[in-house]
């Protein structure tokens, strides 16, 4: 049986996450690996409903209900998708994770990082990517892809 590999990617909004994971899911498939393509927030049901709640315009969330909100999402998401792939012997590859979380919501809106990394841990039962790519685009690029932001969500209408 072949050993589950989780890879994450990370980076800012644009700079090609979606479009990286989708041609390594491509790639690895074509070499016979079973491959399991998820993001953050979302992968289940329940986190797809808080990624609603999180990236609609119209919600008013403090800065540490969002950080529940996102922890929430997380562990349903690492119990229901990401740790059965991972028994399974597949390969998950998914569209941000804790990283993210650390940037955004310790870094970005000063919560306490050793909060975030405490919550972090819990939400993941302490499960850690084998691999995290951090996608970093120049900012010159960002411009390049102004056309990408029509209908901005919410976290993407923050400073």
């Amino acid at each position: 049986m072949k050993r589950g590999i989780f890879i994450v990617l990370e980076g800012p909004d644009r700079s090609g996450k979606s479009t990286q994971a989708s041609l390594l899911k491509a790639w690895l498939e074509e070499r016979g690996r079973e491959v399991v393509g998820t993001r953050e927030p979302g992968g289940t049901r329940l986190s797809e409903q808080i990624r609603k709640i999180l990236l609609d315009p119209r919600s008013n969330i403090e800065p540490m209900t969002e950080l529940f909100l996102y922890e929430t999402s997380r562990i349903k998401h690492t119990l229901e998708k990401i740790m059965p792939a991972l028994k399974a012997g597949k390969v998950i590859i998914c569209d941000r994770y804790t990283l993210s979380t650390t940037a955004y919501q310790g870094y970005g809106r000063g919560l306490d990082l050793k909060t975030v990394e405490t919550l972090n841990r819990i939400a993941t039962m302490n499960l850690k990517p084998h691999l995290t790519l951090v996608l970093d685009i120049p900012h010159r690029s960002f411009a390049q892809r102004e056309h990408l932001r029509a209908g901005r969500d919410r976290m993407e209408r923050q400073s």
